[in-house]
């Protein structure tokens, strides 16, 4: 598991049926592009950080210099277009399932976290724990990336993050507006830098070799044949429908 993620933690991923479906036709996670969200500030660093950034004990202790910390925040920030996301919530409030389940006009994956990093295939190698292998992303040819589950870091005051280590800097989103989305998401950054991203890039695959604690909730207010749909296609799966 990721360090700081419990195994036992089930999330909840809402989605319109059409991508369910597509989803399970094609059995892979479907990632889109960071800087492409619905928050265009999602994953940007404060201005802090270029100007002013982060210098704390382990900063001094590895002597690390200000300008290369402000070369590594624009190194972070150009990569938002590199890097493909999928979110989950920890909390699937009462006020998440009417804005992201858009009031039964969605469905709701869940799934514990265990559960996801083995359909991610996280490795174990000598009783520790990595992410997947690198895989070919068929939809930018040249490229390659790893899924890793990460938890997403919440900041509202404008002051600069630490950017040491640099694992969770990409996941920073506002407090203010977004917090009670309590997100845990899937990452991957697309490999090499020298193979171009193009604007027309959104969306990547990330296939999935079982489903097995995959569970659905059907949306109240989805079409009828949308709901067979999923259905059939649960069935073949040994996807669990709840409702």
């Amino acid at each position: 598991m990721p360090f700081d993620i419990e195994a036992t933690l089930i999330l909840h991923h809402f989605i319109k049926p059409e991508h369910l479906i597509a989803l399970m036709e094609r059995k892979a996670f479907h990632l889109m592009r960071q800087d492409k969200q619905s928050d265009p500030r999602d994953g940007k660093l404060p201005d802090a950080c270029f100007e002013n950034p982060h210098k704390g004990q382990l900063e001094e202790i590895l002597g690390v210099k200000g300008h290369f910390l402000k070369n590594h925040a624009m190194g972070i920030d150009a990569r938002r277009s590199r890097r493909f996301i999928m979110s989950w919530t920890r909390d699937p409030s009462a006020h998440m399932r009417e804005k992201y389940g858009e009031n039964g006009r969605r469905c709701e994956l869940q799934a514990s976290a265990k559960h996801l990093t083995e359909m991610l295939e996280y490795e174990w190698r000598g009783g520790c724990e990595f992410p997947p292998k690198r895989r070919d992303i068929a939809e930018i040819p040249g490229s390659f990336a790893q899924a890793e589950l990460k938890k997403v870091i919440y900041a509202n005051d404008g002051s600069p993050v630490s950017l040491v280590p640099s694992y969770f800097a990409t996941m920073l989103k506002d407090q203010n507006c977004f917090a009670q989305e309590n997100e845990i998401r899937i990452e991957a950054v697309i490999q090499p830098d020298q193979i171009e991203v193009k604007e027309t890039d959104t969306l990547i695959r990330w296939a999935v070799v079982s489903f097995r604690g995959i569970k659905v909730i059907l949306g109240e207010n989805i079409a009828l044949s949308e709901k067979d749909k999923i259905k059939w296609l649960a069935s073949n799966l040994d996807v669990p429908i709840l409702n």
